[in-house]
């Protein structure tokens, strides 16, 4: 799943991988989304702040405390390390977050 990303999260230069267009979901009104970036030299960052793994960890357990869990919009870098991605997706896991999308491009783009 692909959503749009929003200028501030512009800030981390990030070549998204890429896929064919397909139409997008429409988020419910309510639905609040945190971006948990990984760039291409495999820094973390939760929406424009780069964090530690142990900073990571703080702020994944502090929305899964919230009554409403936000959506975890993941935006990773092409190049970045499969394992790097597999990292997060644990501390997703561990959390309890579990609703999660990825950012991607359209070819083209």
């Amino acid at each position: 799943i692909a959503t749009s990303y929003s200028k501030q999260e512009q800030t981390i230069p990030l070549k998204l991988p890429v896929e064919s267009q397909s139409p997008q979901v429409k988020p419910k009104t309510n639905q609040r989304f945190i971006a948990l970036s990984i760039d291409s030299a495999g820094l973390f960052y939760v929406e424009n702040r780069q964090v530690d793994l142990p900073e990571l960890r703080e702020d994944l357990a502090r929305y899964a405390a919230e009554p409403n869990k936000p959506v975890m919009r993941l935006r990773i870098d092409a190049q970045v390390p499969w394992q790097k991605t597999i990292t997060l997706m644990d501390e997703l896991k561990k959390a309890g977050l579990s609703d999660i999308t990825f950012d991607t491009q359209t070819a083209g783009r």
